[in-house]
């Protein structure tokens, strides 16, 4: 799994080593920072299908767990949207064992996830920040049409990318 990192991202998670190889990996993740209020949030958006969820950055002593911090979150997304897929979760196993962070290279992407961070900054204003309406955040995330993928949802076109 390749994590491309904003430098805001690179920062906060200094202790890892940044990978300056040009991996081409069909599970490449974009991370930036979400300031929410006092709290910090991670955005991930997938570089392929615009899938993207806002996790809970935690304290400094749960950085050294960036995987965790990704891997917890995702399945709840995959299993809240899709169900529970065995053949998925053992498929995706693979890619949680080894992590690779470099720095970001598609500024459509970016793009986009500059659009997410505006309508959840927008979400936050009117209806607060609980745990169910950064659920909700996650949903509309996901359903919300994206012009670099021809208007299509990121929810449909990862369900077709990995056969949910």
């Amino acid at each position: 799994m390749k994590f491309s990192c904003t430098s805001k991202i690179i920062k906060i998670i200094k202790d890892k080593p940044l990978s300056s190889l040009d991996i081409i990996d069909e599970f490449n993740w974009y991370v930036d920072l979400l300031k929410l209020g006092r709290k910090r949030y991670f955005l991930f958006t997938h570089e392929k299908t615009l899938f993207s969820f806002i996790s809970y950055m935690g304290t400094n002593k749960h950085l050294k767990e960036f995987n965790a911090n990704f891997h917890t979150p995702f399945t709840e997304q995959i299993i809240r949207i899709y169900g529970f897929d065995d053949k998925f979760f053992d498929q995706m196993e693979k890619y949680f064992q080894k992590a690779i962070y470099c720095k970001t290279t598609n500024r459509s992407v970016l793009g986009s996830m500059n659009d997410f961070k505006a309508n959840i900054m927008a979400r936050i204003a009117n209806d607060g920040e609980s745990d169910e309406v950064i659920n909700s955040i996650n949903y509309y995330l996901n359903i919300m049409p994206m012009g670099m993928l021809n208007y299509q949802s990121p929810m449909e076109v990862f369900k077709n990318a990995f056969k949910l």
